[in-house]
Protein backbone atom coordinates (compact mmCIF):
# COMPACT_ATOMS: atom_id res chain seq x y z
CA UNK A 1 0.00 0.00 0.00
CA UNK A 2 0.99 3.65 -0.26
CA UNK A 3 2.68 5.96 2.19
CA UNK A 4 1.90 9.66 2.46
CA UNK A 5 4.72 10.49 0.02
CA UNK A 6 3.65 7.92 -2.57
CA UNK A 7 0.98 8.67 -5.19
CA UNK A 8 -2.21 6.61 -5.26
CA UNK A 9 -1.87 6.38 -9.06
CA UNK A 10 1.39 6.56 -10.98
CA UNK A 11 1.03 6.19 -14.76
CA UNK A 12 4.20 6.29 -16.83
CA UNK A 13 4.18 6.40 -20.64
CA UNK A 14 1.06 4.23 -20.80
CA UNK A 15 0.01 2.98 -24.21
CA UNK A 16 -2.93 0.82 -25.35
CA UNK A 17 -3.45 -0.34 -28.93
CA UNK A 18 -6.71 -1.41 -30.57
CA UNK A 19 -7.56 -2.26 -34.20
CA UNK A 20 -9.90 0.17 -35.96
CA UNK A 21 -12.87 -0.91 -38.10
CA UNK A 22 -10.49 -1.77 -40.95
CA UNK A 23 -8.19 -3.74 -38.66
CA UNK A 24 -5.48 -1.07 -38.61
CA UNK A 25 -3.89 -0.60 -35.15
CA UNK A 26 -4.34 2.77 -33.45
CA UNK A 27 -3.39 4.06 -30.01
CA UNK A 28 -6.48 4.51 -27.84
CA UNK A 29 -4.12 5.66 -25.06
CA UNK A 30 -0.86 7.11 -26.35
CA UNK A 31 2.13 7.74 -24.04
CA UNK A 32 0.10 9.02 -21.06
CA UNK A 33 1.86 9.89 -17.79
CA UNK A 34 0.39 11.42 -14.62
CA UNK A 35 0.15 10.98 -10.85
CA UNK A 36 -2.73 11.31 -8.39
CA UNK A 37 -2.25 11.81 -4.64
CA UNK A 38 -4.46 11.31 -1.58
CA UNK A 39 -7.12 13.98 -1.13
CA UNK A 40 -6.98 15.10 -4.77
CA UNK A 41 -9.92 15.30 -7.14
CA UNK A 42 -8.56 14.94 -10.65
CA UNK A 43 -10.87 15.40 -13.61
CA UNK A 44 -10.25 13.40 -16.78
CA UNK A 45 -11.80 15.55 -19.50
CA UNK A 46 -12.21 15.16 -23.22
CA UNK A 47 -14.76 14.39 -25.93
CA UNK A 48 -16.15 10.94 -26.65
CA UNK A 49 -13.43 8.71 -28.07
CA UNK A 50 -10.61 10.59 -26.34
CA UNK A 51 -9.49 7.46 -24.46
CA UNK A 52 -10.89 8.28 -21.01
CA UNK A 53 -12.69 4.97 -20.40
CA UNK A 54 -9.77 2.93 -21.73
CA UNK A 55 -7.36 4.73 -19.39
CA UNK A 56 -9.61 4.12 -16.38
CA UNK A 57 -9.96 0.44 -17.23
CA UNK A 58 -6.18 0.18 -17.52
CA UNK A 59 -5.78 1.76 -14.08
CA UNK A 60 -8.24 -0.69 -12.52
CA UNK A 61 -6.32 -3.61 -13.98
CA UNK A 62 -9.23 -4.71 -16.17
CA UNK A 63 -6.97 -4.21 -19.21
CA UNK A 64 -3.25 -4.66 -19.72
CA UNK A 65 -1.23 -1.84 -21.31
CA UNK A 66 0.88 -2.47 -24.39
CA UNK A 67 3.50 -0.08 -23.13
CA UNK A 68 4.52 1.83 -20.03
CA UNK A 69 3.59 1.02 -16.45
CA UNK A 70 0.77 1.72 -13.98
CA UNK A 71 1.10 1.58 -10.20
CA UNK A 72 -2.08 1.83 -8.09
CA UNK A 73 -1.74 1.95 -4.30
CA UNK A 74 1.87 0.89 -4.93
CA UNK A 75 0.64 -2.24 -6.72
CA UNK A 76 1.49 -3.15 -10.31
CA UNK A 77 -1.67 -3.04 -12.44
CA UNK A 78 -0.72 -6.19 -14.38
CA UNK A 79 0.73 -8.46 -11.68
CA UNK A 80 -1.57 -7.29 -8.84
CA UNK A 81 -4.77 -6.46 -10.70
CA UNK A 82 -7.03 -8.45 -8.35
CA UNK A 83 -5.53 -6.79 -5.27
CA UNK A 84 -6.12 -3.39 -6.85
CA UNK A 85 -9.73 -4.20 -7.69
CA UNK A 86 -10.34 -5.37 -4.11
CA UNK A 87 -8.84 -2.17 -2.67
CA UNK A 88 -10.36 0.64 -4.74
CA UNK A 89 -13.84 1.94 -5.45
CA UNK A 90 -14.77 1.76 -9.13
CA UNK A 91 -17.94 3.05 -10.74
CA UNK A 92 -18.09 2.28 -14.48
CA UNK A 93 -20.44 4.03 -16.91
CA UNK A 94 -23.06 1.32 -16.43
CA UNK A 95 -22.73 0.55 -12.75
CA UNK A 96 -23.95 -2.92 -11.73
CA UNK A 97 -26.92 -2.08 -9.54
CA UNK A 98 -29.49 -4.83 -9.05
CA UNK A 99 -32.75 -3.14 -9.94
CA UNK A 100 -34.90 -5.82 -8.27
CA UNK A 101 -33.12 -5.20 -4.93
CA UNK A 102 -33.77 -2.28 -2.61
CA UNK A 103 -31.30 0.49 -1.89
CA UNK A 104 -30.22 -1.17 1.35
CA UNK A 105 -30.05 -4.65 -0.19
CA UNK A 106 -27.71 -3.36 -2.90
CA UNK A 107 -25.48 -1.78 -0.26
CA UNK A 108 -25.51 -4.97 1.83
CA UNK A 109 -24.50 -7.00 -1.22
CA UNK A 110 -21.51 -4.79 -1.96
CA UNK A 111 -20.56 -4.74 1.73
CA UNK A 112 -20.47 -8.56 1.79
CA UNK A 113 -18.42 -8.61 -1.43
CA UNK A 114 -15.81 -6.40 0.27
CA UNK A 115 -15.94 -8.14 3.66
CA UNK A 116 -17.56 -5.25 5.55
CA UNK A 117 -19.73 -6.54 8.44
CA UNK A 118 -21.12 -5.71 11.87
CA UNK A 119 -20.84 -2.29 13.47
CA UNK A 120 -18.39 -1.06 10.86
CA UNK A 121 -20.94 -1.75 8.15
CA UNK A 122 -23.80 -0.02 9.97
CA UNK A 123 -21.68 3.02 10.76
CA UNK A 124 -20.59 3.23 7.14
CA UNK A 125 -24.16 2.84 5.89
CA UNK A 126 -25.39 5.66 8.13
CA UNK A 127 -22.63 7.97 6.92
CA UNK A 128 -23.17 7.20 3.23
CA UNK A 129 -26.96 7.39 3.35
CA UNK A 130 -26.82 10.69 5.21
CA UNK A 131 -24.29 12.21 2.84
CA UNK A 132 -26.28 11.18 -0.25
CA UNK A 133 -29.72 11.96 1.28
CA UNK A 134 -30.91 8.40 0.59
CA UNK A 135 -31.99 7.62 4.17
CA UNK A 136 -35.70 7.82 3.28
CA UNK A 137 -35.35 5.50 0.31
CA UNK A 138 -33.63 2.42 1.77
CA UNK A 139 -36.64 0.19 1.06
CA UNK A 140 -37.20 1.46 -2.49
CA UNK A 141 -36.22 -0.82 -5.36
CA UNK A 142 -33.16 0.45 -7.22
CA UNK A 143 -35.10 0.15 -10.48
CA UNK A 144 -37.61 2.72 -9.18
CA UNK A 145 -34.99 5.40 -8.45
CA UNK A 146 -34.41 8.47 -10.60
CA UNK A 147 -31.22 8.70 -12.65
CA UNK A 148 -29.54 10.96 -10.11
CA UNK A 149 -30.52 8.72 -7.19
CA UNK A 150 -29.21 5.65 -9.00
CA UNK A 151 -25.86 7.38 -9.40
CA UNK A 152 -25.83 8.27 -5.70
CA UNK A 153 -26.57 4.65 -4.82
CA UNK A 154 -23.79 3.52 -7.16
CA UNK A 155 -21.45 5.91 -5.37
CA UNK A 156 -22.53 4.51 -1.98
CA UNK A 157 -21.80 0.97 -3.16
CA UNK A 158 -18.38 2.04 -4.48
CA UNK A 159 -17.52 3.66 -1.15
CA UNK A 160 -18.95 1.09 1.24
CA UNK A 161 -15.51 -0.43 1.94
CA UNK A 162 -13.89 2.97 2.71
CA UNK A 163 -11.42 2.76 -0.20
CA UNK A 164 -8.50 5.22 -0.36
CA UNK A 165 -9.10 5.71 -4.09
CA UNK A 166 -12.23 5.85 -6.24
CA UNK A 167 -12.49 5.92 -10.01
CA UNK A 168 -15.69 7.09 -11.67
CA UNK A 169 -16.31 6.88 -15.40
CA UNK A 170 -18.68 9.69 -16.50
CA UNK A 171 -20.98 9.41 -13.45
CA UNK A 172 -22.99 12.51 -14.39
CA UNK A 173 -24.00 11.55 -17.95
CA UNK A 174 -27.78 11.78 -18.29
CA UNK A 175 -28.15 13.23 -14.80
CA UNK A 176 -30.08 16.45 -14.16
CA UNK A 177 -28.03 19.59 -13.27
CA UNK A 178 -29.04 19.58 -9.58
CA UNK A 179 -28.04 15.94 -9.13
CA UNK A 180 -24.78 16.63 -10.93
CA UNK A 181 -23.91 19.35 -8.41
CA UNK A 182 -24.91 17.09 -5.52
CA UNK A 183 -22.70 14.25 -6.77
CA UNK A 184 -19.71 16.57 -7.02
CA UNK A 185 -20.44 17.95 -3.56
CA UNK A 186 -20.38 14.40 -2.18
CA UNK A 187 -17.05 13.70 -3.89
CA UNK A 188 -15.55 16.87 -2.43
CA UNK A 189 -16.71 15.81 1.05
CA UNK A 190 -15.04 12.42 0.79
CA UNK A 191 -11.89 13.95 -0.64
CA UNK A 192 -11.69 16.62 2.05
CA UNK A 193 -12.88 14.68 5.11
CA UNK A 194 -11.43 11.22 4.44
CA UNK A 195 -8.52 12.08 2.14
CA UNK A 196 -9.91 9.87 -0.61
CA UNK A 197 -8.22 10.26 -3.99
CA UNK A 198 -10.72 10.70 -6.81
CA UNK A 199 -10.27 10.25 -10.55
CA UNK A 200 -13.46 11.10 -12.43
CA UNK A 201 -13.95 11.29 -16.17
CA UNK A 202 -16.43 13.66 -17.78
CA UNK A 203 -17.20 15.29 -21.11
CA UNK A 204 -18.84 18.28 -19.37
CA UNK A 205 -16.29 21.09 -19.43
CA UNK A 206 -18.02 23.06 -16.66
CA UNK A 207 -17.35 20.20 -14.21
CA UNK A 208 -13.66 21.11 -14.28
CA UNK A 209 -14.50 23.74 -11.64
CA UNK A 210 -14.93 20.95 -9.05
CA UNK A 211 -11.43 19.52 -9.66
CA UNK A 212 -8.04 20.28 -8.13
CA UNK A 213 -6.40 19.27 -11.41
CA UNK A 214 -7.57 18.42 -14.88
CA UNK A 215 -6.16 15.91 -17.34
CA UNK A 216 -7.22 16.86 -20.85
CA UNK A 217 -7.27 13.98 -23.32
CA UNK A 218 -7.80 14.05 -27.07
CA UNK A 219 -7.36 11.16 -29.50
CA UNK A 220 -5.58 9.10 -26.87
CA UNK A 221 -3.03 11.76 -25.95
CA UNK A 222 -2.74 13.80 -22.76
CA UNK A 223 -2.68 17.41 -23.92
CA UNK A 224 -2.42 19.08 -20.52
CA UNK A 225 -2.19 18.22 -16.82
CA UNK A 226 -2.91 21.37 -14.82
CA UNK A 227 -5.32 23.14 -12.47
CA UNK A 228 -8.45 24.45 -14.22
CA UNK A 229 -7.23 28.03 -13.81
CA UNK A 230 -4.16 27.28 -15.92
CA UNK A 231 -6.33 25.90 -18.73
CA UNK A 232 -8.56 28.99 -18.63
CA UNK A 233 -5.49 31.25 -18.70
CA UNK A 234 -4.53 29.85 -22.11
CA UNK A 235 -7.46 31.74 -23.64
CA UNK A 236 -6.84 35.04 -21.83
CA UNK A 237 -7.33 37.95 -24.24
CA UNK A 238 -8.60 35.66 -27.02
CA UNK A 239 -12.37 35.72 -26.44
CA UNK A 240 -14.80 38.20 -27.99
CA UNK A 241 -18.51 38.23 -28.77
CA UNK A 242 -20.14 39.76 -31.84
CA UNK A 243 -23.82 40.40 -32.49
CA UNK A 244 -25.43 38.53 -35.38
CA UNK A 245 -26.24 40.92 -38.26
CA UNK A 246 -29.89 41.39 -39.17
CA UNK A 247 -31.12 38.97 -41.78
CA UNK A 248 -28.83 36.17 -40.60
CA UNK A 249 -29.42 33.33 -38.15
CA UNK A 250 -26.74 32.91 -35.48
CA UNK A 251 -25.87 29.47 -36.88
CA UNK A 252 -25.31 30.91 -40.35
CA UNK A 253 -23.15 33.67 -38.92
CA UNK A 254 -21.23 31.19 -36.80
CA UNK A 255 -20.47 29.02 -39.86
CA UNK A 256 -19.24 32.06 -41.76
CA UNK A 257 -16.94 33.13 -38.92
CA UNK A 258 -15.64 29.61 -38.24
CA UNK A 259 -14.35 29.48 -41.82
CA UNK A 260 -12.12 32.55 -41.31
CA UNK A 261 -8.45 31.46 -41.02
CA UNK A 262 -7.10 32.16 -37.53
CA UNK A 263 -10.41 31.85 -35.69
CA UNK A 264 -9.98 28.94 -33.30
CA UNK A 265 -13.65 28.50 -32.46
CA UNK A 266 -17.01 30.20 -32.98
CA UNK A 267 -20.05 29.29 -30.88
CA UNK A 268 -23.57 30.76 -31.21
CA UNK A 269 -25.01 32.13 -27.96
CA UNK A 270 -28.50 33.52 -28.44
CA UNK A 271 -28.22 36.34 -31.00
CA UNK A 272 -24.45 36.61 -30.54
CA UNK A 273 -21.47 34.46 -31.49
CA UNK A 274 -18.59 33.84 -29.09
CA UNK A 275 -15.24 33.73 -30.86
CA UNK A 276 -11.74 32.61 -29.88
CA UNK A 277 -9.02 34.35 -31.86
CA UNK A 278 -5.42 35.13 -30.84
CA UNK A 279 -4.56 38.78 -30.05
CA UNK A 280 -2.96 40.57 -32.98
CA UNK A 281 -4.08 37.99 -35.54
CA UNK A 282 -5.21 39.42 -38.91
CA UNK A 283 -8.59 37.75 -38.38
CA UNK A 284 -9.24 40.38 -35.70
CA UNK A 285 -9.42 43.06 -38.38
CA UNK A 286 -12.19 41.17 -40.19
CA UNK A 287 -14.24 41.24 -36.97
CA UNK A 288 -14.06 45.01 -36.49
CA UNK A 289 -17.10 45.66 -38.67
CA UNK A 290 -19.16 43.60 -36.17
CA UNK A 291 -17.97 45.65 -33.15
CA UNK A 292 -16.49 42.79 -31.09
CA UNK A 293 -16.79 43.00 -27.31
CA UNK A 294 -14.20 41.34 -25.02
CA UNK A 295 -15.43 38.26 -23.14
CA UNK A 296 -14.03 36.54 -20.09
CA UNK A 297 -12.54 33.13 -20.98
CA UNK A 298 -13.85 29.90 -19.46
CA UNK A 299 -12.52 26.35 -19.32
CA UNK A 300 -14.00 25.31 -22.68
CA UNK A 301 -12.21 28.24 -24.34
CA UNK A 302 -8.89 27.08 -22.90
CA UNK A 303 -9.68 23.53 -24.01
CA UNK A 304 -10.33 24.68 -27.59
CA UNK A 305 -6.94 26.45 -27.74
CA UNK A 306 -5.30 23.11 -26.97
CA UNK A 307 -6.90 21.54 -30.03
Amino acid sequence: MTTESQPLIDCRNVRKIFPDSAGVPFAAVDDVSFRLSAGEIVGLLGPDGAGKTTLIRLITGLMKPHGGSISVLNLDSVRKSRDIQASIGYMPQKFGLYEDLTVRENMELYARMHGVYGQDREKRFRSLLSMTSLERFTTRLAGKLSGGMKQKLGLCCSLVSSPPLILLDEPTVGVDPLSRRELWSILKQFSGEEGVGVLVSTSYMDESAYCNRTLIMYEGRLLMDAPPSDVIARAEGMCVTVRTPEGLHARQFQSRLAAVPGIINATPQGNTVRIIVPPGHPAREKLEEYHPAPARPDFSDGFMTLL
